[in-house]
């Protein structure tokens, strides 16, 4: 996963990569932190004589002095609790730009698109992904960072542990993987099933609302309301329950943390050596063991909830990262062409054929003139072609064959955005878009002045 972020945030990697240091610092602190309770108890015990390098380091007058000790961990909790707070803004940060990147990339993206491209999405399914899925993608890359960097204080702390008494920590984790294999790849299976199984409804239920609102004449007319509610019903229903699924299984890790402690605990027990002199000269080591297998499972019960959430967000990433290199989405150059700056004469329409597909023939060799000034009513049968005709004049598609014509220059010759200029269009349903009435009037042309407007 880390390497197919690395590859596909390419402009990104110099904030990624100081985020990454920054959690490397991190998970030191957290394990040097923990390792202080070794001198501490030590000092604690009255100097029990602990031979741990992490004790030795510690300087000889230092080494029974308990209030010193405190001080010195109690300052090295609040640089980790510094260093944390930058880990997690940095990655809130990054993970927010990129969501807001995507987001406007994606839109710039489909708004820009041929509309005959546009024409073939299903508009509940595109709104999904450019907000819903755009959202989670990012949330996955938040998720991801804060699973490094807990697997990075897991793994600074078991370096700990190994150099102050291996054998402790080679039986508990022999323990730790075997409840891992029999009970991890199941439940990392389950998340990303559910994941994609959650895309798949999100996706089914945005198009049927969407299309729905869209259709919503129809719907009454035909009066077809029970139908579209009983569908819509279903779809929620689907997805309540997928969402419920998504929400236990994500909380199964915290509900066995208490498990894992006393089991590490037992295990303690079991291996401690039964001489009481043994104990005592352990017992800095016991009470290390403890506080680490303390955070440890705090730590394990957070990755594991951080792996079933990314598992389940992977296929968002993937979503998005997909709709951002489709190679058959190109953009429309709008300025390629010819600057039309006048309609001529006439407009010609020479022998014109259209289709939307090989068996469906719409327009078949149309031809007809509309002299300037002259105003033409298009009647006919409704699927006769003709809003199919006046979507060919704005160039939103191009004829099979056939041409139209400016005086003695087709169309196809000007840049759509020199020929649309001079189109005045009024739809058959008005859309009022987001924004002020003048926002709606003006469509951002700043060259209408507050004169012309009033």
């Amino acid at each position: 996963m880390f390497l197919k972020i690395w590859k596909n945030l390419e402009k990104l990697r110099p904030a990624l990569l100081f985020t990454l240091l920054v959690t490397v610092l991190d998970a030191l602190l957290s394990a040097f932190s923990i390792s202080l309770i070794l001198p501490l108890t030590n000092a604690a015990l009255g100097g029990v004589g602990d031979e741990t390098w992490i004790t030795q380091f510690v300087p000889p007058e230092f080494q029974t002095e308990t209030s010193f000790l405190l001080y010195f961990l109690g300052g090295v909790l609040f640089l980790k609790l510094f260093v944390s707070i930058l880990r997690v803004a940095l990655s809130i940060h990054f993970t927010e730009n990129i969501r807001l990147n995507w987001q406007l990339l994606l839109s710039h993206k489909f708004i820009m698109l041929p509309y005959i491209v546009i024409a073939k999405e299903k508009k509940g399914r595109l709104v999904n992904d450019l907000i819903y899925e755009a959202d989670n993608a990012a949330s996955f890359i938040f998720n991801y960072l804060n699973y490094l960097a807990q697997l990075l204080i897991v793994g600074a702390i078991l370096t700990l542990l190994i150099t102050v008494n291996g054998k402790w920590l080679t039986i508990s984790l022999l323990i730790f993987i075997s409840v891992w294999l029999l009970m991890g790849r199941p439940y990392f299976h389950l998340a990303r099933t559910l994941g994609k199984r959650g895309i798949r409804l999100n996706q089914d239920l945005n198009s049927a609302l969407f299309e729905s609102l869209n259709a919503i004449k129809d719907i009454k007319i035909s009066q077809s309301e029970s139908f579209q509610i009983n569908k819509i019903d279903l779809l929620c229903s689907e997805n309540n329950s997928n969402r419920k699924s998504k929400k236990i299984a994500h909380a199964v890790p915290a509900l066995g943390r208490e498990l894992i402690l006393a089991i590490a605990v037992f295990v303690l027990a079991l291996i401690l050596p039964s001489d009481l002199g043994q104990v005592k000269s352990v017992m800095p080591q016991v009470a290390l063991f403890i506080a680490a297998a303390a955070r440890l499972t705090a730590n394990a019960s957070t990755i594991i909830a951080l792996r079933f959430k990314i598992t389940s967000q992977f296929p968002s990433f993937k979503l998005i990262l997909k709709r951002l290199n489709e190679e058959s989405l190109l953009e429309e150059d709008l300025e390629k062409g010819k600057v039309a700056d006048h309609l001529e004469a006439r407009i010609s329409i020479e022998n014109l054929y259209f289709r939307y597909n090989a068996e469906e023939p719409v327009l078949e060799g149309l031809s007809m003139q509309i002299e300037k000034g002259q105003t033409v009513c298009i009647r006919g049968a409704s699927g006769s072609g003709k809003t199919t005709l006046i979507d060919i004049l704005t160039r939103l598609y191009e004829p099979t064959s056939g041409v139209i014509k400016n005086g003695d220059t087709p169309i196809s010759e000007y840049s759509l955005a020199s020929w649309r200029r001079m189109i005045g269009y009024v739809p058959q349903d008005p859309v009022m878009h987001y924004g002020t009435l003048k926002d709606n009037i003006t469509l951002g042309n700043k060259n209408i002045t507050e004169k012309r407007l009033r």
